[in-house]
């Protein structure tokens, strides 16, 4: 489930890190630009994510790996967005995390 958390959360966040100037890029005609390494790198990433994610829902109850996966993935992203983005994380979106943590611990210690 970490595996799977860390490629979908690194190719979400280098996706969105390489599509900043993509429509820049395609207006001046710099094809180059649009198709950079960054950007395959996170579509093949996170493609990766999704053939994880197949194999993780095809061996365990969607119950249970669903919220724990979704929550992972919003810890991860909110901590990729403020490390590798420089976005600001304000007091409630670190309370909510917190949260989001609380409840990935209480579904993992009900089990399935």
């Amino acid at each position: 489930m970490l595996v799977y958390t860390a490629c979908s959360a690194s190719g979400l966040i280098l996706l969105k890190k390489n599509l900043g100037g993509v429509e820049d890029a395609i207006s001046r005609g710099q094809l180059a630009q649009v198709f950079s390494p960054g950007l395959f790198a996170g579509a093949a990433l996170y493609a990766v994510s999704f053939g994880m994610w197949l194999f993780i829902v095809s061996r365990a109850a969607i119950s249970s790996v669903f919220p724990i996966a979704m929550g992972l993935s919003v810890i991860a992203i909110m901590a990729g967005s403020v490390f590798a983005l420089g976005e600001h994380v304000g007091l409630l979106k670190a309370v909510g995390t917190g949260l989001v943590l609380l409840g990935i611990g209480l579904i993992m210690r009900t089990g399935s």
